[in-house]
């Protein structure tokens, strides 16, 4: 399964995966672009076009489709989120300062 995962993660663009590793250590398992934003210190297009990148890379699923009102939901889950955790592992202190101020 890792080695499924690494090349995967190895195939996208740099952005997405520094989102894939920013996404990770956020406290909750559903989440939106305006939510990211403050993690992934990008504006919500650069977000949501990361998102979607990881959707194609069955990193992230979507948790709710985008709707008039609400833009689309997302979903990180379990061995997803465990990669990409050890994957920023050495970056969780800054990331830890960045989620709080988004929650």
């Amino acid at each position: 399964m890792r080695a499924s995962f690494t090349a995967s993660y190895n195939a996208l663009p740099k952005d997405a995966r520094e989102a894939l590793r920013c996404l990770a250590h956020l406290p909750v398992p559903e989440f939106d672009a305006h939510r990211a934003c403050p993690v992934l210190g990008k504006d919500f297009a650069a977000v949501e076009d990361a998102c979607e990148q990881l959707v194609e890379a069955h990193f992230l699923s979507v948790a709710g489709p985008a709707r008039a009102d609400l833009p689309t939901r997302y979903r990180l889950d379990g061995l997803q989120r465990s990669f990409a955790q050890e994957l920023g592992a050495g970056r969780a202190g800054a990331l830890e300062a960045a989620v709080h101020l988004s929650v």
